[in-house]
């Protein structure tokens, strides 16, 4: 029997999920440090267990619940993620030291903000991953479902309402066209009495 995909990548999911899961408890393989998942993703080590494990079991699902998986929100929140953890070693002193010790970013945090700032100044790589993380973040809102999506108020919907009512009519504004101009003309003359 052939599964579907989406049932074949949340098995995959949950199974490293639960990988990760082992690589992140004390002891076995991390008893001379910092647990290996911690030293490659610092921080998000800890959210990422269950987010792999939450993301396997509703991908398991989706088929049967009729769920539209969104790729759009999933690549978003991973470029939003990796922005993150280059920004917390950007933030760091002595980054490398701190990616061994699974503090920042981790390895993965310390090879982004290395690349950066190999390429880029420092204000440059920090305003790249300000950008990346913010448009990762519209991204994300724009590929939810609309009724995920945080609803407008109503007093917001009157008021722009009556903001659009007490605006002067655009159309009734503008110069009737000529008809002794060709439509090419008549462009640099609108363009010039615009301004």
């Amino acid at each position: 029997m052939k599964l579907p995909r989406n049932e074949t990548i949340g098995w995959g999911l949950l199974a490293g999920g639960l990988v990760a899961l082992a690589l992140l408890l004390p002891g076995g393989p991390s008893a001379g440090g910092a647990a290996p998942l911690r030293v490659a993703f610092g921080w998000a080590a800890v959210p990422l267990v269950p987010a792999l494990v939450a993301g396997g079991v509703a991908l398991l699902f989706a088929d049967r619940l009729g769920w539209q998986v969104r790729w759009a929100a999933i690549a978003a929140a991973e470029v939003g993620l990796l922005a993150l953890l280059a920004a917390a070693h950007l933030a760091e002193r002595e980054p490398w030291f701190a990616a061994r010790m699974g503090r920042g970013g981790g390895v993965v945090g310390w090879a982004l903000s290395q690349l950066l700032l190999a390429v880029f100044p420092a204000e440059m790589a920090w305003a790249l991953v300000i950008l990346a993380a913010g448009l990762a973040l519209v991204v994300f809102g724009r590929a939810l479902a609309p009724a995920w999506r945080p609803r407008r108020p109503a007093w917001l919907g009157r008021v722009a309402a009556a903001l659009k009512a007490t605006r002067p009519d655009r159309a009734s504004a503008r110069p009737a066209a000529r008809d002794d101009q060709p439509p090419t003309a008549a462009w640099p003359a609108k363009l010039a009495t615009a301004w």
